[in-house]
């Protein structure tokens, strides 16, 4: 078994490398994820109106489901923990996404049916259990605050590189092979079947808790019927703002995702240049290294919200013309330091408002607090799909058509620069009410003096 620390104390350089191993494949199997509106337009023919609505009926379930999935871990006590065994359904999620990209054309009624079942498997089934489970997996294997900043950042690093090496290759793999529906198959074969291989890795060799944090996790944790999570998980004021700022971030950030085909096929022109523009995006994961250095100099609430600006600035920058290769490199260097903060500390984040929750409560509730993380992520995922969908049906646009009317153009110029940016200013507005950071060594004091003996 590999921990954190070794036996000399020094940070395991393998501990990071295997930790990183899933959320390589699930970094992957996101990209991939990114075009299924696409794929559904311009693969399948299904109406790009009738795609947005079906990926927005879609997250209903997730309101539902990420809630049972954070009750049902709070509630799991195997030999293996408490999160470690959900660990498994990552397999299952990579499963489903290539099942989804690779089902036929069946008619229009019959394929939106299997769309639909398949992307709504994949986000509040499969993906809410390991992302819900993810975070508490790291609180349990990793007990030390830094070194929870010091695995998010370089394992978020690591996953970073691989999305940046996909979004460059894929591009070019659509545009080779990606006009056919065999072409799409093997395409999420490439991505899926490695991402099922790495998936089983992590959960065979780390540990969920190490000798010395385990009578102190067992005793924080405490079952809790599902409306007293409910009401555990709307009483942390500080987990609510954070969530919709990262909510708001998912949204932009997926919309760019998802647009972005569209922009370089009917805007740009050549699908193919987005490789070339997706290599700016090497400079988020750079930024990366010096993530706990400034989250300890500056805050990790100020890191965030000073990204989110700059990504907001860098979205606009393509307004002053809209097919200026000098911009859209700009843009889509200032785009990838955006998001990045908000990603990688989401779960440092969600651990510290487990100590806000147990400092205010007196029960942790470490399940029904990561389930906001998947939440946004799926419902950021589904909303941003819905509203491509949505929003270029409005504008007329028809992915049947070799051309494009000029309102159809318009509104892939729209979702791609001025909607993300305003969603992005909303965030730094909803940041602006987490004020964790400041009252969290108060916090983090006073339970330590609850769980000595002597309190009380």
């Amino acid at each position: 078994m590999i921990t954190i620390r070794n036996k000399k104390g020094k940070r395991s350089k393998l501990f990071y490398f295997v930790w990183s191993a899933p959320l390589i494949g699930s970094a992957c199997v996101l990209i991939l994820l990114g075009y299924i509106t696409y794929f559904s337009t311009d693969v399948l023919g299904l109406p790009s109106g009738l795609v947005g609505l079906l990926l927005l009926l879609s997250k209903i379930f997730d309101g539902v489901t990420d809630i049972l999935a954070g009750y049902l871990i709070d509630r799991t006590n195997t030999r293996w923990g408490k999160a470690r065994p959900y660990d498994i359904t990552f397999a299952f999620y990579a499963i489903a996404t290539l099942i989804l990209f690779s089902i036929p054309n069946i008619g229009t009624v019959g394929t939106a049916i299997l769309v639909f079942i398949l992307y709504t498997m994949v986000f509040s089934i499969f993906q809410t259990l390991y992302s819900c489970a993810g975070t508490v997996y790291l609180a349990r294997a990793v007990t030390d605050k830094e070194d929870q900043v010091s695995v998010g950042a370089l394992t978020g690093m690591i996953s970073a590189f691989s999305s940046v090496v996909l979004s460059v290759l894929l591009p070019l793999l659509i545009d080779k092979i990606g006009k056919t529906a065999s072409g799409w198959r093997t395409i999420a074969a490439m991505i899926c079947i490695p991402a099922i291989v790495l998936s089983f890795i992590r959960i065979f060799l780390i540990p969920e808790v190490d000798g010395t944090a385990e009578t102190v996790m067992k005793d924080k944790s405490k079952k809790l019927t599902i409306v007293q999570s409910a009401k555990l998980l709307f009483s942390n004021r500080y987990l609510m703002f954070f969530g919709l700022a990262l909510l708001m971030t998912n949204i932009a950030s997926n919309i760019v995702a998802n647009s972005q085909t569209y922009y370089f096929k009917y805007v740009v022109g050549d699908i193919s240049m987005m490789s070339l523009v997706s290599v700016t995006s090497i400079a988020g994961p750079l930024t990366i290294a010096f993530y706990p250095m400034l989250s300890k100099k500056i805050g990790m609430k100020n890191l965030m919200a000073a990204a989110l600006l700059i990504g907001a600035v860098g979205k606009l920058l393509p307004l002053l013309g809209v097919t200026s290769m000098p911009l859209l490199l700009v843009s889509a260097l200032f785009f990838s330091i955006s998001f990045m903060p908000i990603f990688i500390l989401t779960s440092n984040v969600i651990i510290n408002c487990m100590d806000y929750g147990e400092y205010k409560n007196g029960v942790r509730g470490e399940g029904i607090y990561t389930c906001v993380s998947g939440f946004c992520s799926k419902v950021g995922t589904g909303l941003a799909s819905g509203m491509l969908g949505l929003v270029t049906a409005l504008g007329g646009y028809d992915g049947t058509a070799a051309v494009q009317s000029s309102s159809a153009v318009n509104s892939v110029i729209l979702l791609f620069t001025v909607v993300p940016a305003a969603l992005y200013f909303l965030a730094v507005l909803a940041l602006r009410f987490y004020k964790l950071d400041k009252e969290l060594p108060y916090i983090q004091e006073e339970l330590k003096k609850r769980s000595t003996p002597s309190a009380g």
